[in-house]
C-alpha cells in the first residue's frame, strides 16, 4: 500500500506543470490594483474614472510592449498618460507601442499606462460594461520585447468587468460529481 502511494505520488509530482508565472496585461480600476477596491455595481453615465494598465508576469526586463484596448462602447478615453521615461505610440483604442526608454522589470506589477475617461453603460444592458486587453492589430499579437536579445515575448490579456462577480450557490465534491453520474 505504501508502495502504491508513493508511486501515485510520484507521477502526480511529475506530471504537474511548473507554476511559472504567465506575462500578462491587464487592466485594473483600482490605484492599488488589487480588483477588490472597485464599483460597487455599474458607475452611472458620464462618471469620470481611471483605469490602469499594468504588465506583469514577465521573467526577464523588457523595453517595450505592445497591445490595444477594448471598451466595446462602454468607456471613452478621453486622456492616456504613461508614466515618466514612457512613451506611446498610437491609440490605446486602435493599438499602441508602449516604450520603456530603458529596461524595466515587470516580473510584478508596472503601471505603463493611465487612462482617464468616462463610463457610458449599466449593469443588465445589452453593452455589458468591461474593458479587455486585446492584440495589437499590426502583430496580431500582445508582445513585450526581451531587453537582453531583442526576442519578442507573447503576452496574456486580461479584462475587468463592473458588474461584480458572479454569485454562486454553496456546494460540496459529492453534490458535483452526483451531477456527472
Amino acid at each position: 500500500m505504501k508502495r502504491l502511494l508513493l508511486t501515485c505520488a510520484l507521477l502526480i509530482l511529475a506530471s504537474t506543470p511548473s507554476m511559472a508565472q504567465v506575462p500578462i496585461v491587464q487592466v485594473y480600476l483600482d490605484k492599488n490594483l488589487t480588483q477588490t477596491d472597485r464599483h460597487d455595481g455599474c458607475p452611472p453615465p458620464a462618471t469620470i474614472d481611471t483605469v490602469y494598465v499594468v504588465a506583469s508576469g514577465f521573467s526577464s526586463p523588457i523595453t517595450d510592449i505592445e497591445y490595444r484596448i477594448d471598451a466595446y462602447a462602454n468607456f471613452e478615453f478621453a486622456v492616456e498618460l504613461f508614466p515618466s521615461g514612457f512613451s506611446g505610440l498610437g491609440l490605446t483604442a486602435e493599438g499602441v507601442k508602449v516604450s520603456f526608454g530603458a529596461a524595466i522589470d515587470a516580473s510584478d506589477k508596472v503601471v505603463i499606462e493611465t487612462i482617464i475617461g468616462l463610463w457610458f453603460c449599466g449593469c443588465g444592458t445589452p453593452s455589458f460594461p468591461y474593458i479587455e486587453v486585446l492584440p495589437h492589430p499590426a502583430s496580431g499579437k500582445i508582445q513585450a520585447t526581451r531587453h537582453s536579445d531583442m526576442a519578442k515575448i507573447e503576452a496574456a490579456g486580461g479584462y475587468n468587468a463592473l458588474c461584480g462577480l458572479l454569485p454562486v450557490e454553496p456546494s460540496t465534491w459529492g453534490k458535483l460529481k452526483a451531477m456527472y453520474r
